[in-house]
């Protein structure tokens, strides 16, 4: 018999053996073993479905101690926010969304065009008298990459601004009025894929040598002094280029995600220089995103994936 009041944790139900073994060859691929234990946690704390995506293990590049490391995040969809508010019996629905541009007028539909400069969304519950209210500004969640050197929106963020603020408002509002179930809970329309926004590769190697030698003139009177080396900033290298890609890949969660970054100009001129294995590399990262949101872990395509 379950002791009262006793954390919900302790009540979902433990993962098989097998299921772990599952979850660690197709979710959290290269996590360690603390980290997939830190993920089954907030699987069991929040009751949420690894194998049906509701909650997801992804790998993130982030710069700890001046260098750029791998750590791993627990993101879930906007769905999975819901369900969990739902089962705590004390959601009551929620208020909004609402949408304005730079005059600050709030609307309930966008008709504008473009992109909403920020969404709204109140949340209730039944012990409350008002809802939990949460501001998001457009200009601090849009996702984008580097194209050539300007940056520019996401397929989804392109497509649908509205929505994809909106979504992250929603997801502000939920934690606000469900700190409990959802502390250290995000949504992946939240964060940017990968812990930060993805500059994809140059099109080669020497499109990363920077001068940053500005030389000065000299005092007047002063001896002639011969000129010091260039210096040349740190060059990024291909296998970091396909680090941050694997990190974004594995942040999809929608065939369209996939396909715009494997559509992606600048991908294609890459595949054209990899060398030592990087290219095929690349190729089963895609092919691991495509098993995952559009095969259902189906066994791997006999195909090459053309990019």
């Amino acid at each position: 018999m379950l002791v009262a009041n006793m954390p919900a944790v302790l009540e979902a139900p433990a993962f098989t053996i097998e299921q772990v073994d599952l979850i660690k060859r197709t979710i959290c691929v290269g996590a360690t073993d603390s980290e997939l234990e830190f993920f089954l946690y907030q699987c069991r704390r929040t009751r949420l479905d690894p194998l049906t995506r509701q909650i997801y293990s992804v790998p993130r590049r982030q710069k700890i101690d001046g260098q750029w490391k791998t750590t791993r995040t627990t993101q879930t969809s906007i769905d999975g926010f819901r369900l969990i508010a739902e089962r705590t019996g004390k959601y009551a629905g929620q208020r909004g969304p609402f949408w304005c541009g730079p005059d600050g007028q709030w609307t309930d539909v966008w008709l504008d065009g473009g992109t909403p400069s920020a969404a709204k969304v109140g949340v209730l519950r039944h012990d409350w008298t008002e809802p939990a209210w949460a501001v998001a500004l457009f200009s601090e969640y849009e996702q984008t990459y580097n194209d050539n050197g300007k940056r520019v929106l996401t397929q989804m963020w392109e497509k649908m601004p509205a929505l994809m603020i909106a979504k992250c408002a929603e997801a502000l509002a939920l934690r606000k009025a469900f700190p409990q179930e959802l502390s250290g809970l995000y949504t992946s329309d939240e964060l940017q894929h990968g812990g930060a926004t993805i500059d994809a590769a140059p099109a080669s190697t020497d499109d990363v040598r920077i001068d940053t030698y500005q030389p000065t003139a000299p005092a007047p009177g002063a001896p002639p002094k011969s000129e010091p080396a260039p210096q040349k900033k740190a060059r990024r290298t291909w296998a970091d280029w396909l680090d941050d890609l694997e990190a974004e890949l594995g942040g999809c969660e929608a065939e369209d995600e996939v396909n715009e970054i494997v559509g992606r100009e600048q991908t294609r001129k890459a595949t054209e220089t990899l060398r030592n294995g990087a290219a095929d590399r690349l190729n089963k990262m895609i092919r691991d995103a495509y098993d995952r949101v559009v095969t259902n872990n189906a066994p791997p395509l006999d195909d090459e994936i053309a990019l």
